[in-house]
């Protein structure tokens, strides 16, 4: 949670933005490593992770990180779309969208 927290005001500072007031449509993707052991056949074929962590734990974890930060707090949020993928690069990506209000 800190080092999502850390990487969240880093970017609104950036955008000179501060924490949205309305609500927020939030996109989460999280992105895996492929495993070393699956054949290449598998890993061009799997694009979506099925297995743990759930989506509703990563998003509860991301959303609660960035209360504060991208918006007052995640009660804000209205709609959350959650992915998790296999990717040779690993990472988090979010986007926070202020909606019209």
């Amino acid at each position: 949670m800190k080092v999502i927290a850390e990487y969240a005001a880093l970017e609104m500072k950036k955008q000179r933005l501060s924490p949205f007031v309305g609500p927020v449509c939030a996109g989460l993707h999280f992105y895996y490593s492929i495993p070393e052991s699956w054949p290449r056949k598998k890993a061009g074929l799997i694009k979506h992770k099925t297995s743990r962590p759930d989506y509703d734990n990563l998003g509860k974890l991301v959303c609660d990180a960035l209360n504060g930060i991208a918006y007052e707090d995640d009660s804000q949020i209205v709609q959350c779309t959650i992915w998790k993928s296999y990717d040779a690069v690993p990472r988090t990506a979010i986007s926070i969208l202020e909606l019209d209000t």
